[in-house]
């Protein structure tokens, strides 16, 4: 049975609709945390391009992550999530894939450049630190490279998997179109479920790997300094780090559960819904995650001397 002929082979309209095919955790978690990683992300790119005046090529993937994120949620939350692909007319599914396409193109693209930043991000900590030349910070930046190939090629092999899906590419959103298919725009559902779980499986590891690399490394926390602010800050980047690894391993685990909503029925609509908002909040969760580092040092000096006060004898 082909994907589409899947649609509507079993009942599933009397299921329970999961948390995240809600309407108001839809919005309320999309919006929130849209809200939080846009002001991060305008922070960032404000000290780094107005005060320090030194941008970096990690900024530069900030602002792609950060336009993308935009249009993800914009797309993704009003054209049908959380409603059964089933009970959809064949324009509203075709408006939903074809959204989709969108919405998944730019998820691959912007986590490979969100783990791209933070990377840059650390082989700038490593360029700041006194004691470079050494061995420990030698090690820290070749695997840091390696890392670097590795996200590249993961995200380049992705990012062209999901925008060419099939060939022509516009037969992935009009289903009267013939087309070699393949990965993402594959007809068969062993082989589109498995695009996807391939893809969280590496993204999970890549993940692990990246905030692993500061554990073994004395130079990175010794660049955050020796202020017990500091500490708190880089503390707090952790936080973030395994919140967003957390929504990384939930997404792959409901990927799994129903095959990328292949199964029992393809109702991506429906299934996909907890996929599609944890890829949001992950995104959103990085990219706050990836800020913080530049802006909170000129945000606690300005603190700082807002709350400083003066003792006056008379």
């Amino acid at each position: 049975m082909s994907l589409f002929q899947s649609i509507g082979s079993y009942d599933n309209l009397d299921e329970p609709t999961p948390f995240f095919a809600k309407k108001a955790a839809i919005y309320g978690f999309v919006i929130t945390f849209l809200t939080i990683s846009s002001i991060s992300a305008s922070l960032r790119l404000f000290i780094r391009f107005f005060v320090s005046r030194c941008p970096g090529w990690d900024d530069y993937f900030i602002i792609l992550i950060f336009l993308i994120t935009d249009l993800l949620w914009t797309i993704v939350v009003k054209h049908g999530l959380g409603t059964h692909f089933a009970l959809m007319t064949i324009s509203q599914m075709e408006d939903f894939i074809y959204m989709f396409w969108w919405c998944n193109a730019c998820y691959n693209m912007s986590m490979a450049a969100i783990k791209l930043s933070l990377l840059f991000q650390y082989l700038r900590l490593l360029s700041d630190h006194p004691g470079s030349e050494s061995a420990q910070p030698k090690l820290l930046r070749i695997a840091i490279y390696v890392l670097i190939v590795i996200t590249s090629i993961w995200g380049i092999i992705y990012s062209v998997l999901a925008w060419v899906p099939c060939v022509p590419v516009y037969a992935d959103w009009d289903f009267t179109a013939s087309a070699s298919r393949y990965g993402y725009g594959s007809d068969d559902k062993d082989v589109f479920a498995q695009t996807f779980m391939i893809h969280g499986a590496c993204n999970m590891a890549i993940d692990v790997a990246i905030f692993s690399l500061p554990l073994f490394s004395r130079s990175m926390w010794a660049t955050a300094g020796r202020a017990r602010q500091s500490r708190i800050a880089m503390l707090s980047l952790y936080i973030l780090g395994i919140i967003s690894v957390v929504c990384s391993i939930y997404r792959f685990v409901s990927i799994v559960q129903h095959k990328a909503a292949t199964s029992p029925t393809f109702d991506p609509t429906w299934y996909g819904a907890t996929a599609i908002v944890l890829s949001i909040i992950e995104v959103d969760i990085a990219t706050t995650m990836a800020s913080l580092p530049v802006f909170w040092p000129y945000l606690r000096r300005n603190i700082d001397r807002i709350m400083i006060t003066h003792e006056v004898e008379v």
